[in-house]
């Protein structure tokens, strides 16, 4: 009896369930067809000057509109298989003024990064939507965009063989220590860490973890993070890589500098991002090591024993007089600044160019103000031109007398640095005394302090 009732129970249920998905296939009558011209997809790339590069990040914009009133709405992505596709935020609407009509739509950005040369095709998009007709009825259309067609070429002929390939807008390294490398406290290690951003390109695409390996140098590689940011005007990779280093021994060993080419897409050529090399040593033991190979005051004035007074009497008088004429850089920066331009001039005199231009690269970034300015004059731009075609360009290029670039760099510098000096010093006011009102600026303030001074 349980079977009897069971069956026709379930036939009813199964008959109800056709019947509610019949209804709502009832009530809406197909509509007719939409007309083609009521809508439009388009596709446009924002490319470079030339053929763009294999991984090289291009803008593809979607715009589309139309002429109806839309009840479901859907924008189809074609599968890319050329492409590495990022998407630029979500779909923005937009209005525009079509076919005399203002005409509501929407806008979709992706970044894009081919991933081999020669001809490649876009397939169209697809935009399928729902449209509500006046008679109440419904239509469905799909309005779609045409292929395109765009030539990519290849970078090994740019790139080194052995070098990661970087297109990107611009690329910053960032390079600190906890504590300083050459600062390191007895039985502790330093932390080192290299930031990347790279402007144009995701996280994934940066490179590995440069190698830290140096004679005398124990490094033991930390974790590493990366981070893409999504704005409009394309994708920020940003990676972080980390290092635990102490000498190996009690003596300073050197870390040599890290250098990255990378290809900048704005000036369609290559440039280099590099860090200087570092010494790595514990507490005094740098100082010490650069101090043994320095005669002592007693060795080099005292030697000569029967001049020894008056040498030594010459000594302290020529002391006396540099302590006034001088002034020896007291802060960080200013030491740095004057090592990096030491660095330049014996690159240039060792036609190291490489180490020239990290050395420049180094000056720059210690005071970006000032080396605009000495970059701005026209031989050491033009030198500094040079130089970048024989190293990056794509033809063979004779490199510059590096000497003499060197040479006027260091002497525009200088003079920069009087002038500025000199304005200093302008806002002192001026001393009562004779020697006071004929002793140059940079003297001015000195003799002030000895005028000053009282014994005890």
């Amino acid at each position: 009896m349980r079977v009897g009732r069971g069956l026709p129970h379930r036939v009813a249920l199964a008959l109800l369930a056709l019947l509610c998905l019949a209804v709502p296939a009832l009530a809406q009558t197909a509509g007719p067809p939409v007309d083609p011209s009521l809508g439009r997809v388009e596709v446009t790339l924002d490319l470079p000057k030339d053929k763009p590069f294999v991984g090289e990040m291009i803008i593809l914009r979607i715009r589309s509109f139309i002429r109806a009133y839309i009840v479901l709405d859907q924008l189809r992505q074609p599968p890319m298989v050329d492409f590495d596709v990022q998407q630029l935020g979500r779909d923005k609407p937009i209005d525009a003024m079509v076919d005399g009509y203002r005409v509501q739509g929407i806008e979709r950005d992706l970044a894009i990064f081919p991933q081999q040369s020669g001809r490649l095709i876009i397939p169209p998009f697809v935009r399928h939507v729902t449209i509500a007709n006046d008679d109440g009825s419904r239509s469905e259309a799909d309005f779609a965009s045409k292929p395109v067609y765009v030539d990519i070429q290849n970078y090994q002929a740019i790139n080194p063989a052995d070098a990661w390939w970087l297109p990107v807008k611009s690329l910053t390294l960032t390079d600190s220590w906890a504590p300083e490398a050459d600062e390191i406290p007895a039985g502790t290690l330093a932390r080192r860490t290299i930031k990347v951003e790279a402007v144009g390109m995701t996280a994934d695409r940066l490179p590995p973890p440069p190698e830290m390996r140096a004679p005398g140098i124990i490094a033991f590689r930390g974790p590493t993070t990366r981070e893409t940011q999504i704005t409009e005007d394309g994708p920020i990779a940003h990676a972080t890589y980390q290092w635990d280093l102490r000498p190996a021994t009690g003596a300073p060993a050197r870390m040599p500098e890290i250098s990255i080419p990378w290809f900048d897409t704005s000036e369609r050529r290559m440039r280099q991002a590099a860090i200087p090399e570092r010494w790595v040593a514990y507490i005094g033991t740098f100082v010490h090591a650069r101090l043994e190979k320095i005669p002592s005051f007693s060795e080099r004035v005292m030697r000569p024993a029967p001049i020894a007074l008056g040498l030594a009497g010459f000594a302290w008088t020529a002391a006396l007089v540099g302590l006034l004429v001088t002034r020896a850089p007291r802060d960080p920066e200013a030491r740095r600044l004057r090592r990096a331009l030491g660095r330049l001039k014996r690159a240039a005199r060792f036609h190291d160019e490489a180490g020239f231009r990290n050395a420049v690269a180094e000056v720059g970034r210690l005071a970006p103000a000032r080396w605009q300015a000495v970059a701005a004059v026209p031989g050491i731009a033009a030198g500094l031109a040079a130089l970048d075609r024989a190293r990056f360009g794509r033809q063979e290029a004779a490199p510059p007398a590096l000497a003499p670039l060197a040479e006027a760099i260091v002497r525009t510098w200088r003079e920069l640095a009087a002038r500025a000096e000199a304005r200093e010093r302008a806002s002192l006011p001026p001393l009562d005394d004779d020697i006071g009102a004929t002793a140059p600026p940079s003297w001015r303030a000195r003799l002030r302090d000895l005028a000053a001074w009282r014994p005890r």
